[in-house]
């Protein structure tokens, strides 16, 4: 196994960051997803064998009710129930297939699903994490989960097995479980 480090989003200069680092967490795409054109420039730009990994869209992981939902530009087709907590709606698969258009472009390996703080281990939030990571077509991508707030263990680890999710986790932030 190797271990990578770098950073969520390019705290300097890309070409700065590019000198040190092997790879980088794409934070933009959370908020929403970039042109086409613009991802396969920042592709263009970095250095050969260079690791992009991105921040799944949180239309995805996180109610509409969210702060991060405020922006001019975002535009919700449907009811704001319908979003977030990767419920089984058209409009949550919808942000995954451009979540997934997004990664691709990029040449991203890694889409890390960050879920919110709200994301509880209930028996609803389990059934939407298990049926959207089923139906989740994945072209050759990997998955990385990290629930912000505490979740048994056990249940983490069946999870990640179960559904062949990488256990993230912002060390800073919370105690490892590894």
């Amino acid at each position: 196994m190797t271990i990578r480090i770098g950073c969520c989003g390019f705290p300097k200069s890309q070409a700065e960051y590019y000198q040190r680092f092997p790879l980088v967490e794409v934070q933009q795409t959370f908020y929403q997803p970039p042109k086409v054109a613009t991802v396969q420039r920042w592709r263009a730009q970095a250095p050969l064998g260079f690791r992009f990994a991105i921040k799944a869209w949180q239309l995805i992981t996180h109610e509409a009710s969210a702060p991060t939902y405020r922006q001019p530009n975002l535009l919700l087709d449907g009811p704001k129930e319908n979003y977030g907590l990767f419920q089984p709606t058209p409009q949550v698969m919808d942000a995954w297939e451009r979540t997934k258009e997004t990664a691709l472009a990029l040449g991203a390996s890694v889409v890390l699903f960050q879920s919110p703080p709200s994301f509880a281990p209930t028996e609803q939030n389990i059934t939407n994490l298990v049926n959207f990571f089923q139906k989740a077509e994945r072209a050759g991508l990997a998955f990385a989960w990290e629930p912000t707030v505490a979740w048994p263990e056990k249940v983490v680890w069946k999870l990640c097995q179960g559904l062949r999710l990488v256990y993230a986790q912002d060390t800073f932030a919370t105690r490892s479980t590894v």
